[in-house]
């Protein structure tokens, strides 16, 4: 079995795919002193959203994106997905 992050251990094989696709392309789009916070290591969270059809993800320092299935992202306004 491949290597999965923990905090998406939940996904399926084809969320987990476009979660990478996302944060690919999301990092890529990034300036470069930005890259290292925004690594796949450092995701914290990933849930499923099924309202948006994305998965919202949150990193190490506490920032949240929705990421979608054909690899675009946007920022996610909330603090958590769970809190109110």
């Amino acid at each position: 079995m491949l290597y999965r992050l923990p905090a998406a251990e939940d996904l399926t094989n084809g969320e987990y795919q476009f979660l990478l696709k996302a944060q690919r392309a999301h990092v890529i789009k990034l300036n470069s002193d930005k890259h290292s916070d925004f690594d796949v290591n450092n995701i914290v969270e990933v849930t499923r959203n099924m309202d948006e059809y994305c998965v919202d993800v949150q990193y190490l320092n506490g920032e949240w994106f929705h990421y979608y299935p054909d690899g675009s992202w946007s920022v996610h306004n909330k603090k958590s997905p769970h809190k109110k």
